[in-house]
């Protein structure tokens, strides 16, 4: 899991920083970000856009960076009792974290688009490839009510 974890969080903060995609046609050209599509649609809707910023990338880190910390915390042999809540976010979390539905959203709406456009994936959109896969592969070799079990063995 802290491999999983730490992978999915490196390919992240990469996604963050460099192009998503890029389209061409019609002799004009269009670049956007993953922050760039969040802040595109603050200025527009602000309420829809802090929810996308949160759902597809702010809920998603949370849950990546408590299952990182998790992880460390049972490797370096002393969880505590107090890693209970952090447990129980991860749990709660897991239906908040829509990166694996932005990814999915992007595709299926660049079928309609690449009819009328060349469409250029940037480092951004693979590496938001790689950050849901190792997601889904750190949530998925989490069994976070055995977790909680076994930390009641450990006493503060």
């Amino acid at each position: 899991m802290v491999v999983f974890s730490s992978l999915a969080l490196i390919a992240l903060f990469v996604s963050l920083a460099f192009s998503y995609l890029s389209l061409r046609g019609a002799g004009g050209q269009s670049s956007s970000t993953v922050v760039g599509v969040a802040w595109a649609l603050i200025l527009e809707r602000p309420l829809l856009g802090v929810l996308v910023g949160l759902f597809f990338v702010g809920s998603p880190m949370l849950q990546c960076l408590a299952i990182f910390g998790l992880s460390v915390a049972f490797l370096r042999g002393n969880p505590s009792l107090r890693w209970k809540r952090v447990a129980s976010l991860i749990e709660h979390l897991h239906p908040w974290c829509m990166a694996d539905v932005f990814l999915v959203g992007t595709l299926v709406s660049l079928i309609k688009v690449a009819s009328l456009a060349e469409v250029s994936f940037g480092v951004s959109f693979w590496s938001f490839v790689v950050f849901v896969v190792y997601l889904i592969a750190a949530y998925s070799s989490l069994d976070t009510k055995r977790v909680i079990f076994s930390l009641h063995q450990y006493v503060d």
